[in-house]
């Protein structure tokens, strides 16, 4: 069974394909805004909600990368984010919060709709990358969401 999303932002449209039960369906990863940066940022400075597998029914060929998401608001602007040296980190899961999956700086070009993507690479054996889309809400606050992408499950599903 394969999972869909279509998020869209002021910007784009993105098509993002997640996997089922097969490949751990189900699935929290906790993800946080740490002070400091990558590849061993220091304290969590805003928690963020876990990244999840998409719920739904699947579209498009199984060879499509599996994606789990998160979208959180902090209470913390985006000039503050960015210019205080913050970092992205998605953990393995609840029960091992030492282990990284990824890690991106938060830094970049603010687009004008006041949205800011983060690459996310992987940290020690990790096969996982992703994306990390800041926007500033105007008041106060920033919208993160967290696209985590495993292209080692691909492998799993058509091998």
């Amino acid at each position: 069974m394969r999972k869909t999303l279509i998020a869209t932002t002021t910007a784009s449209l993105l098509v993002l394909a997640g996997v089922g039960s097969a490949l751990g369906h189900g699935a929290e990863r906790p993800s946080h805004i740490h002070a400091g940066a990558c590849p061993a940022p220091g304290d969590v400075v805003a928690a963020l909600e876990n990244t999840v597998s998409v719920p739904g029914e699947a579209a498009g060929p199984e060879s499509a990368i599996p994606v789990e998401v998160g979208t959180s608001t902090v209470e913390i602007p985006l000039d503050d984010i960015v210019a205080g040296g913050h970092a992205i980190v998605v953990h393995h899961d609840p029960e091992d919060m030492a282990t990284y999956l990824v890690c991106g700086d938060i830094g970049g070009v603010v687009g004008e709709d006041g949205s800011l993507a983060v690459g996310l690479g992987p940290v020690g054996e990790s096969s996982r990358f992703g994306t990390g889309v800041l926007t500033d809400n105007g008041d106060g606050t920033t919208s993160v969401v967290v696209y985590l992408a495993n292209p080692g499950a691909v492998a799993a599903v058509v091998g």
